[in-house]
């Protein structure tokens, strides 16, 4: 039998009421005794509430866990074909305690591994905030050298997790090992756990189950044939009290571990006292009297149960109350201690113990005449010594990299957080009107460099004195700024002049979001801990064998269903790069479509940047899977009117609609068929339901029988019932575990509460390389795989202008570092089995295709599928697709500085003249063709849109222009791209367009042709340290004749007349 198409079950190994386990072989893993464990849930319907909870917690809990006492996770899924849930776990060659313990007597040093084991499994699951709830022999695996592994987290619970419900698996529980307050449904702990393995240590002793009435058990304990010190364990263990158990489960593993350590038999090693020893001991209180005596007896009580670990030639033996300096004598045959450290608290033990192994052996001390012969079992033991002090040198080093640039962001975000505060408060504003269509205010503000950024949420005065969030920043300009007003704004609140600044409260979330992201990588609690690992040593990233995909939704060139089918075969992270025009939308598509198609389960975070991107892949993906699940996490006024309807408030109040509709149509059937109506009272009775705000002023008068104080408390209840759904943020839950696909933005994952304990099997960012490394693990941390599609040779993470430079300074960060993505430091490390680039590009002309190949991707044979004929123009420079209009021969060609920003008068006439000249040459046209104006500064934006008056339909009938910055154009394209160079200076500075992946971007959006319009002489002499893209740009064009044209502005206009 094949599940999945992946995996061949070879034999049963295992059985419970609700699964069957079957050794079985991967296919994909492409080694041919890859042997796995394979659970088939039991159930002919996968659609059964009672299967899919046990499923889902099982895989939520293990996804988790990694642990060596914890069975690994591998996979898990559906089996359309049989209709069955699958885990997929490492075979692990054992019994259960079950049947291991038959027909064996296990000594008590036998039961404290196996209970030592399971202690270390439970603190780790603990640690990671999974309780396991049915702990039991049978969910106990043990091979013949006593290893262990914890199975079946069926039942387990997630601490913090919202569950829909909880009756739909506590019948599975076990009532012999569960604890009292699981089987009175009171809260489960920790130590809930504790309890049923205190029933587990009296089933290795006795190989009988416990009483089920737990008042039973305790008196028993007294008659078992076991030690003091085991029945002591259990007494604590199985306290019917919870709070009369251990506190701690690491106190339990110190405790079992110091019975281990005094039953078993160990090798005897020497120790030797410096003459300063006895006093130091003394003078530090751990020994009564100076003697050596005193001192001997002092040390080997302190190091009964020790460790040890080494530093250069220093090895350092760790108390219960002391810290030992030590070296090995020239013999080699003990240890000489030459210094002694108090260990003053249970913290500081804790720190030490950390970076120690046991010492395994009885430590005796001898004094200077005693003879010994060389310690070939110390030294071989010390050598074990030096190899874990090497192991955790390699993790210190791996942990050192890995939060080199996580504690670099923490400090960054800190430092976020210092700026925003400053911006509260900007600056003074005069005067305010609306637009004519009601949706924007142009504020008056005084003249300044203040920092106000587009996308900036502002807060206005109010006539109350106070301050209101009025919207978002849409331009700025030399003595005003544009705000696009939300939606529920009265403008008649806003004070007509007052104080201006920046809603901070919205960055402020943000930047908790941010910190916890931080903070679930470094802690390795993220839903798959090994990222933490991947992001210091992207050559951990594994693949399995890749596996030819039979059929494809989409039309498909041969590199992209290679990066599908890439993707598809990652075991933890897959990398895209997507350079401009490949189809990294339609290859999104096709992996979430293809992820769904093997496991319909599936669930899918995908996530951007940009709502724009979000909104791109998602339209995609409806479109091919119209019937799945699917929900959009955002803002309303961000996101496209093609998704709105997949919001989830939208969703929410549809299926209320419904669901009220169905309820009301029962009501009424129900009233008419138990009570006797008046004529025409089921139309006012509708009308009662259908106004559940309006109230009923009169007493009911509807039946002819005297049922109407019954009729109206049955509709006093309904009313009651309608107002309340949809209000509580269980419904957000119910949606959201009923989704296939989740779709937000990086930032807007975090948003909404029912979403936070969501485990995503599969996360797929796009845009990734212009995420920065927090935002971008905001969602990442939910998933189990990982799919980043970006490009770094495109535009970086945006870095807030604001941010203290002086500061991060003192703190060793650059404003570069920060610019660069935690994509591109995947990319450029990861293994090449990990990666893939598309080389299929379907956008622009050949012609701009090759430059953009050429200037921008040197070491990548990007092949185009378009063909000139299909990105015909109809300017007069044709066939030649790419034109530089030079400025410099014009007499006002030099920029003008605006507050922050930057504006050039003579590029935006070039540009007016050239959209005029457009417009004509489209005359006759069946549509409109769209012609996007790009800029990199916000003041040249709204120059160009006040001078060309993009929206007057009349003055352009046959072009659609959109005016915009480089950024908002990233992810999206117009036939013909006009870029707006704007810099030019006497000083030569070119400012940020120094940075290639901007002026990647600016030209690589046309579809049909490119236009440039800027001052070549300043170009071509300007100066920067980090380099001029605009010169590999020139140089191109200057060796492309055939394709390039450079025109003169000036005689341009000569030419052009005043058409």
């Amino acid at each position: 039998m094949i599940v999945d198409n992946r995996y061949n079950l070879i034999s049963e190994i295992g059985y419970t009421r609700t699964s069957h386990v079957w050794l079985s072989q991967d296919f994909k893993s492409g080694i041919s005794d890859n042997f796995v464990a394979v659970k088939i849930l039991e159930s002919i319907d996968t659609t059964q509430d009672g299967m899919k909870e046990l499923f889902r917690r099982e895989c939520d809990s293990l996804a988790r866990l990694h642990h060596e006492n914890i069975i690994t996770f591998i996979d898990s899924g559906v089996d359309i074909q049989n209709d069955s849930f699958y885990i997929v776990t490492e075979y692990f060659k054992s019994q259960n305690l079950d049947d291991f313990k038959k027909g064996k007597n296990f000594t008590e040093d036998d039961i404290f591994r196996i209970i030592y084991n399971i202690l270390q499994g439970l603190s780790h699951a603990h640690q990671n905030n999974v309780i396991h709830r049915d702990l039991k022999p049978s969910n106990i695996l043990v091979d013949e050298q006593f290893n262990v592994k914890i199975i079946d987290f069926g039942i387990s619970k997630i601490i913090g997790y919202s569950y829909i419900s909880e009756d739909t698996v506590c019948d599975h529980m076990t009532i012999a090992y569960a604890s009292p307050e699981q089987l009175l449904r009171n809260e489960v702990r920790p130590s809930s756990d504790l309890f049923s393995l205190g029933a587990i240590i009296y089933f290795l002793i006795t190989g009988e189950h416990p009483p089920e009435n737990k008042d039973l058990v305790l008196p028993k304990i007294d008659k078992l044939d076991s030690s003091n010190e085991l029945k002591h364990l259990m007494r604590a263990l199985l306290q019917t009290n919870p709070s009369h158990r251990p506190d701690s489960i690491h106190q339990v593993i110190r405790d079992v571990h110091s019975l281990i350590k005094r039953n078993s038999d160990r090798a005897n090693y020497h120790l030797l006292l410096s003459n300063n020893i006895p006093k130091e001991l003394y003078n530090l209180g751990l020994a009564s009297y100076h003697s050596y005596d005193h001192a001997k007896s002092s040390v080997e009580n302190d190091l009964k149960i020790s460790k040890i670990y080494k530093r250069k030639n220093t090895y350092y033996l760790i108390g219960k109350k002391g810290k030992y300096h030590s070296h090995l004598s020239m013999e080699k045959n003990c240890l000489i201690i030459f210094r002694v450290n108090n260990i003053d608290d249970y913290t500081e033990w804790e720190k030490e113990t950390r970076k120690a192994i046991d010492i395994e052996a009885n430590l005796r001390v001898i004094k200077n005449n005693y003879q010994l012969s060389e310690d070939a079992f110390l030294q071989e033991f010390l050598v074990r010594v030096e190899i874990e002090e090497k192991k955790r040198q390699v993790n210190i080093i791996r942990e050192e990299l890995r939060n080199k640039l996580l504690t670099k962001w923490e400090k960054v975000i800190d430092e976020e957080a210092i700026s925003i505060e400053k911006r509260k408060s900007l600056c003074p504003y005069s005067s305010y009107e609306l637009t004519d269509n009601q949706e924007q205010l142009i504020v008056n503000i005084e003249k300044g460099k203040w920092q106000f950024e587009q996308g900036d949420y502002i807060q206005m005065s109010t006539i109350a004195d106070k301050s209101m969030n009025v919207g978002t920043l849409a331009e700025i300009q030399e003595d005003q700024i544009l705000i696009n007003l939300n939606w529920d704004i009265d403008t008649q609140h806003i004070a007509m002049k007052g104080i201006i600044g920046i809603d901070v409260q919205q960055t402020q979330t943000n930047l908790k979001r941010l910190r916890r992201a931080v903070k679930a990588i470094k802690l390795k609690s993220s839903v798959n801990p090994l990222l933490s690992d991947i992001f210091s040593e992207p050559q951990l990233i594994k693949m399995f064998k890749v596996s030819p995909i039979s059929q494809y939704m989409q039309e498909l060139d041969p590199a992209n269903k290679r990066a599908v089918q890439k993707a598809l075969s990652t075991k933890d992270i897959c990398l895209i790069q997507g350079p401009p025009g490949t189809g990294k939308t339609t290859v999104i598509t096709e992996i979430a479509c293809q992820i769904l198609k093997t496991n319909p389960k599936a669930k899918i975070l995908l996530s951007s940047q940009s709502h724009v991107a979000v909104d791109h892949a998602l339209k995609n993906i409806t479109k091919l899977l119209p019937e799945s699940n699917i929900i959009r996490i955002g803002r309303a006024d961000k996101i496209s009117e093609d998704v709105v309807s997949l919001m989830m408030p939208n969703q929410i109040k549809k299926w209320i609609e419904v669901v009220v509709g169905k309820s009301r149509k029962e009501l009424l059937n129900y009233l008419r068929s138990k009570f006797i109506l008046q004529e025409d009272s089921s139309v006012y009775i509708g009308s009662l339901l259908n106004d559940i705000d309006s109230e009923i002023r009169q007493p009911l008068s509807v039946s002819k029988n005297g049922n109407d104080s019954e009729i109206s408390k049955l509709i006093s209840i309904t009313r009651q019932w309608y107002r309340r759904l949809g209000k509580s943020e269980e419904f957000d839950a119910i949606f959201a575990r009923k989704a296939s696909i989740v779709a937000s933005t990086c930032l807007g994952i975090a948003s909404r509460n029912a979403l936070n304990s969501m485990v995503f099997d599969w996360v797929i960012v796009d845009e990734a390389g212009r995420a920065t490394p927090p935002e971008l693990l905001v969602p990442i941390i939910r998933g189990k795989k990982i799919i980043l599609v970006g490009d770094h040779k495109q535009l970086p993470p945006v870095v807030r202008s604001e941010l203290n430079q002086e500061a991060l300074e003192k703190m060793d960060i650059r404003l570069s570092d920060l610019e660069k993505s935690l994509f591109e430091d995947l990319i450029e490390k990861a293994p090449d089995d990990a990666k893939v680039i598309l080389t299929s590009q379907f956008r622009m002309h050949p012609a701009i295709a090759k430059l953009i190949a050429e200037v921008f991707y040197p070491n990548v044979n990007i092949m185009t599928n378009i063909k000139p004929e299909q990105r015909m123009h109809k300017l007069s420079w044709w066939p030649r697709t790419i034109t530089w209009f030079n400025t410099q021969n014009l007499n006002n060609s030099l920029e003008q500085e605006v507050g922050l920003s930057k504006r050039n008068h003579a590029e935006a006439e070039v540009i007016l003249k050239i959209l005029k000249d457009i417009n004509k040459q489209y005359r006759g046209s069946l549509a409109k063709i769209r012609v996007g104006v790009i800029s990199g500064y916000a003041a040249q934006k709204a120059l160009l849109i006040n001078l060309v008056a993009p929206s007057n339909s009349e003055r352009w009938k046959n072009i659609k222009i959109i005016i915009d910055n480089v950024d908002a154009f990233q992810g999206s394209e117009t036939d013909i791209a006009i870029y707006s160079v704007v810099r030019c200076n006497k000083d030569n500075c070119i400012g940020f367009l120094h940075d290639s992946r901007r002026l990647n971007v600016a030209l690589s959006r046309a579809r049909n042709a490119l236009i440039i319009v800027g001052n070549i002489h300043f170009i071509e002499r300007v100066q920067s340290n980090t380099g001029n893209p605009f010169l590999n740009l020139l140089t191109y064009m200057k060796k492309n004749h055939s394709e390039c044209l450079i025109e003169d502005a000036k005689t341009y206009y000569a030419i052009g007349g005043n058409s």
